[in-house]
């Protein structure tokens, strides 16, 4: 694992090594696992690294809606509900695009997008690139919110970049919204 203070995400090389490399990043809530969508190899180890079921589907973190169309087919209730509920950290479901690479998330009808709040945002003035996330934790273990849970956990890993901030304060994960239908449904939290 390369260790690399969040603060100096800046620096060039850093920045070529997140388009080919898995990374941790602390976020609005645990550390997450993030790559490039467009690398079909992190895509994969991915699975190993985490002991995870391969149908259960990534989500796509983009810095604002009209950054990646590509990804999804566009939904104005996202625009509603973002300046509606501003305190709300929502990812959507969404109908995926035919245009999306097929070995994301294969087989699944949808996609799993989260428009990037701080700290991700932050994030997005370094890379070009969308995101795919998991929670940064062995599948069906407890989220970890310490740079040395992480390193506990995936220091042994020689291919990941360890993007470390700070620990992070425990906080309820993002509000899960379908709007696959044409009445949206709320599958996880609430809106506040």
């Amino acid at each position: 694992m390369e260790i690399v203070d969040f603060a100096i995400i800046q620096d060039i090389n850093i920045k070529e090594k997140l388009k080919v490399s898995p990374f941790i990043h602390p976020t609005n809530s645990c550390y997450w696992f993030g790559w490039n969508i467009y690398n079909e190899e992190n895509y994969n180890r991915i699975f190993e690294f985490k002991n995870r079921d391969e149908s259960k589907p990534f989500f796509i973190t983009v810095p604002d809606i009209w950054t990646i169309e590509s990804i999804w087919i566009y939904d104005s209730r996202i625009e509603e509900f973002i300046s509606t509920y501003p305190n709300t950290i929502f990812t959507f479901i969404l109908e995926r695009h035919p245009n999306l690479p097929s070995y994301i998330n294969p087989g699944i009808p949808t996609v799993w997008v989260q428009i990037a709040r701080w700290p991700l945002r932050d994030l997005y003035q370094y890379i070009d690139f969308p995101v795919f996330w998991t929670s940064a934790n062995i599948s069906w273990q407890t989220p970890l919110y310490s740079s040395k849970g992480i390193i506990d956990t995936f220091g042994a890993y020689d291919n990941i970049v360890f993007l470390d901030g700070w620990n992070l304060e425990k906080r309820s994960p993002s509000t899960i919204i379908d709007l696959t239908w044409q009445e949206h449904k709320i599958i996880r939290g609430q809106l506040v």
